[in-house]
């Protein structure tokens, strides 16, 4: 309860005060919702940046509503000045705070001791692209990034992958652990509990069609593999 007030409370503060007459609208707004979804409840309703058009979100969804109630799109809205993709940086902000949220030992997490800047990754051991960026993790470490890795067997929880993943967590090296299986190398077989079906809820959670999925501590969602270089660029842009 405490995380979502929280998260809730950061896409909020970054939204347009609403007036009086923008309050009646998204209680208008909110009743719409429950008497045309099956008594569905947005997490928040407020003003968005365009007259007249309200931003709901659902978990780390965004839509919008006209004031009436009566129609929603979803998409991307976009602020043609600054090219800004506000939407986007939205639902950024909703997933940044999610993964936030996630206990570091829940994590496996390779780099510096003292880094400049952090990627949470989802990842899969049977993922090619996923192991690209992991021979970059090097290369990322060395220039002050920490790699927080999570887990996502795409073949589920009945696969090979989901099996040799765990037997990662639970191995005494994890980041030697992960290397081998990312090199296709046999790994010791090891059971214990892991926070794996978690990893696998919030990737759902966020929209995860893919690994691997790189989320920055700047709220960028980044579907699929970045070269190194680039991806530091990114961390680095004010």
């Amino acid at each position: 309860m405490m995380k979502k007030i929280l998260l809730l409370g950061a896409l909020i503060a970054s939204m347009p005060i609403a007036n009086a007459d923008q309050k009646a609208d998204m209680a208008g707004i909110e009743k719409a919702i429950a008497r045309n979804f099956h008594g569905a409840a947005a997490d928040s309703i407020a003003p968005s940046p365009v007259k007249g058009v309200y931003q709901a979100v659902f978990g780390t969804n965004v839509l919008y509503f006209s004031a009436d109630g009566k129609h929603m799109f979803s998409g991307n809205l976009v602020d043609t000045a600054s090219k800004e993709n506000l939407t986007e940086k939205a639902r950024g902000k909703l997933v940044l705070k999610e993964l936030q949220a996630v206990p570091r030992d829940q994590e496996l997490i390779i780099g510096p001791k003292n880094p400049k800047h952090w990627v949470a990754v989802f990842t899969d051991v049977d993922c090619p692209y996923c192991a690209k960026f992991h021979k970059q993790v090097p290369e990322l470490t060395k220039d002050g990034v920490e790699v927080r890795y999570l887990f996502y067997p795409r073949a589920g929880v009945d696969s090979s992958a989901f099996k040799r993943m765990t037997s990662v967590w639970c191995s005494d090296d994890r980041a030697a652990a992960i290397t081998a299986a990312k090199e296709g190398k046999p790994i010791p077989e090891k059971t214990c509990d892991t926070p794996i079906l978690k990893h696998m809820a919030l990737a759902e959670e966020v929209g995860l069609r893919g690994t691997p999925l790189i989320v920055t501590d700047r709220g960028q969602v980044i579907p699929g593999y970045v070269p190194a270089k680039k991806l530091e660029k990114m961390l680095d842009a004010k």
